[in-house]
């Protein structure tokens, strides 16, 4: 069948399980500007009004299964895997074709690249390591490969190329969406009295789904005008409505949420032109250390010792936000986070011992910096070398290339050619580094004596008042 039939065969299977379409929508062929199929605006919409309804029976989801579910009942693999088994079992079913017939069936992220040409392509950016290819197929082999064994009656293809496929679909096209009720009240249940987590209560309350026509749904940061949510007074229903009013003509978009474009490149296969808003570099605390010995501050193993303490701190809950990276925004501005942990590492790799108050008090003296941005001479010419370093993980070209036109501001545009939109990660990164170095070129410098006495000196002066009352 043609493309065009294809999506006129899924359009009547959409009515056939029971949703309901706006005839102010219809289905678009949009693969001239590398988006594929997506949802088209017929008429006018205005803000508000609902795209289409599909009843929560008709997502396909494990819920939605008994006797899948279970059969996986007691697994604890989590709902992307359960999920994933699912689709696999079912990719050939009579029930489900003109659904998986619209589903791609090729993806065009890192995660079916040759490895060698995705670290070529991606030389310097982090998201080469998150790709996640090796973990993937562990979790096959740990979790699926023994479950499908162990049934043999379930149909489909078992294979690791096919568990790839279905978890790039559901990555790119699933939605978390309630629970069935009587599946609510079995968890609400099990969980006890006095759970005061409502975070975990509403994941707990919500499962992976595959939700037919919503996923058709091209997905922008900035240009998204449409979401998927549950029917006011019943959860049986889920209802896409416009959240701002879309033209005739215009596109319908969603969103995946506040992504830099390493994570849709990475996730989904494609960049925005420009950039998104939630751009995003990572500097490592190692190579905040390395910037230490490069400027001769302190030695490789007073770096090690240091960073070997603050990781004990992060264990003692001293300091629960460490980590071993820090992401900049594209504003180039650290968070407070990165700012105290460099204000750190700098005063125990190079202070002495003796002259340090406890680590909970210096844990707030740099916390109490960060918060007016604040940073001595040493922490700043590390931070310095730390993107002059950042900078060399990144070619040459490129890096020139950010600096003749640092600020590009986003576009409309999608990018899905793999060298093209490699190159508009990197040089987003690129630019934030650039931003970043001038953002510390500007900072407020202080003495290394306020990390170290400032909050002390107070406390020995409250002290010595309290001991003048006394006499």
């Amino acid at each position: 069948m043609s493309f065009e039939e294809v999506g006129e065969r899924f359009w009547q299977w959409l009515k056939d399980i029971g949703v309901e379409i706006s005839p102010k929508i219809a289905l678009h062929d949009y693969r001239n500007q590398g988006q594929g199929r997506g949802v088209i605006a017929v008429e006018d919409i205005a803000k508000g009004e609902t795209l289409f309804s599909i009843p929560r029976e008709a997502v396909m989801s494990v819920d939605n299964d008994s006797q899948f579910e279970s059969l996986i009942a007691g697994k604890d693999f989590g709902p992307w895997i359960d999920l994933i088994a699912y689709m696999m079992t079912i990719d050939q079913s009579e029930k489900w074709k003109p659904y998986f017939d619209v589903l791609p069936t090729q993806f065009n992220t890192p995660m079916f690249w040759d490895e060698a040409e995705t670290r070529k392509l991606l030389k310097g950016s982090a998201v080469v390591d998150k790709i996640g290819k090796s973990e993937a197929e562990e979790q096959y082999k740990a979790a699926l490969e023994p479950f499908f064994a162990s049934n043999p009656q379930l149909a489909g293809e078992k294979s690791v190329e096919s568990f790839h496929r279905m978890g790039s679909v559901i990555m790119s096209y699933s939605f978390d969406v309630f629970a069935k009720p009587e599946n609510q009240d079995d968890k609400k249940s099990g969980n006890g009295e006095g759970s005061d987590d409502e975070e975990e209560e509403e994941e707990e309350m919500s499962v992976k789904a595959m939700v037919p026509l919503a996923d058709m749904l091209n997905a922008h940061t900035r240009l998204c005008n449409a979401n998927l949510c549950h029917d006011d007074k019943n959860h049986k229903v889920l209802e896409m409505r416009a959240i701002k009013n879309i033209p005739k003509g215009g596109q319908v978009y969603n969103t995946y949420g506040e992504l830099p474009n390493s994570d849709l490149l990475r996730r989904y296969g494609y960049a925005e032109a420009g950039g998104t808003e939630f751009d995003v570099v990572e500097v490592s605390t190692e190579t905040m250390g390395r910037a230490i010995v490069d400027l001769k501050l302190a030695s490789s193993e007073k770096v090690n010792q240091a960073i070997s303490q603050l990781e004990s701190m992060a264990d003692e809950d001293v300091l629960p936000f460490y980590d071993d990276a820090y992401d900049v925004p594209v504003s180039g501005e650290p968070d407070l986070t990165n700012l105290v942990v460099l204000s750190l590492l700098e005063v125990l790799a190079t202070q002495d011992k003796s002259s340090l108050p406890s680590m909970k008090k210096l844990v707030k003296n740099a916390i109490r910096t960060a918060e007016e941005a604040q940073l001595t001479e040493s922490a700043r010419d590390i931070w310095t070398r730390a993107i002059e370093l950042r900078l060399q993980d990144y070619s040459s070209d490129l890096v020139e290339e950010a600096k003749s036109d640092p600020n590009v501001s986003p576009k409309d545009d999608v990018i899905v050619e793999k060298n093209a939109m490699c190159r508009e990660v990197l040089l987003g990164e690129v630019r934030i580094l650039l931003r970043t170095a001038e953002w510390a070129n500007g900072v407020d410098v202080i003495p290394v004596e306020k990390l170290l006495k400032d909050k002390r000196k107070g406390e020995d002066s409250k002290e010595s008042r309290k001991k003048s009352k006394k006499n």
